[in-house]
């Protein structure tokens, strides 16, 4: 048995963490996109966050590394996070890796034997068959899959033991009070990573009935019944308000996603919401879904 207490757990995330820690704990914020951490500080292991580097752990290098990170980041790893958990890894900690590219260099650095702790990581999507790669997953110690056929590439492309590789099915906490269905108002779309929009503004083009559409980008003319909402000029680059697509969601009649590549894992996080609010789905196809949607 392991003793939780004896053991810290320096966390690393795409995106900082803490924001969505306080907001699941209110209930305004999914629980699932915390990724467990809060779970884990909850029974009892020491937990550390290297998500918020960017708002301050390493402000004096700050600065010169977000510019290296941005360019170098899909190649070593978002580098302010890995200086942070370096400087911090030990035999005794845990490195949890909560998407599979912020920790890349130092999966490197772990499958050539030259950092000492072991590295868990969520796999979110599948993994394009290089040298560097091959290095980068032969350093991860456990990987957690959210697909099962992810998984499967893992284990048959890059040799993975399938008794570290495992699928860990991603799903929303049904008792959160965010989950509160509404009324049926409109089909709604609000997805922002690789949606067809076109063809799914090209089928309502004529529709009798009300659309909502959130979209990163502005869209042409839609019909008269659809309503496109892009984010505000003053929010970040293809940012959309959380609270605003929470509350379409809440009033979906039908939460239509619409996916334009279907290689990868796409439409999971949608899908999640809608099942939690019990939503009807219509859906593109995606082999990396582990739900029948029909």
């Amino acid at each position: 048995m392991v003793d939780s207490g004896a053991l810290r757990v320096l966390v690393a995330n795409n995106y900082p963490l803490e924001p969505g820690i306080e907001g699941a704990m209110l209930g305004t914020y999914p629980r699932a996109h915390v990724w467990g951490v809060d779970a884990l500080a909850r029974d009892g292991f020491e937990v550390v966050l290297a998500s918020g580097g960017a708002q301050g752990r390493w402000l004096p290098v700050h600065d010169w590394l977000t510019p290296l990170t941005q360019r170098f980041v899909w190649r070593i790893g978002d580098i302010e996070q890995e200086l942070f958990v370096m400087s911090r890894a030990r035999r005794t900690t845990i490195v949890y890796a909560a998407d599979q590219v912020s920790l890349r260099g130092l999966s490197l650095l772990r499958a050539a034997h030259l950092f000492p702790a072991p590295i868990v990581t969520v796999v979110h999507h599948p993994i394009e068959l290089t040298q560097t790669n091959r290095s980068v997953v032969n350093g991860i110690d456990i990987a957690l899959c959210l697909s099962r056929r992810v998984r499967g590439q893992l284990i048959r492309d890059f040799g993975r033991p399938p008794s570290t590789t495992l699928f860990a099915p991603w799903g929303p906490d049904l008792s959160a009070p965010i989950y509160s269905a509404r009324a049926e108002r409109f089909v709604v779309s609000t997805g922002k990573t690789q949606r067809d929009i076109d063809t799914l503004l090209s089928a309502v083009a004529t529709a009798e009935y009300p659309v909502r559409v959130h979209s990163r980008i502005p869209r042409g003319s839609p019909g008269a019944n659809t309503e496109i909402i892009t984010p505000p000029a003053s929010s970040p680059v293809g940012q959309v308000d959380f609270v605003e697509v929470m509350d379409d969601l809440r009033d979906a009649a039908v939460v239509a996603i619409p996916i334009a590549n279907t290689d990868t894992v796409v439409g999971l996080t949608e899908l999640n919401d809608a099942l939690a609010l019990g939503k009807p789905v219509v859906m593109t196809k995606n082999e990396f879904i582990d739900v029948d949607i029909e």
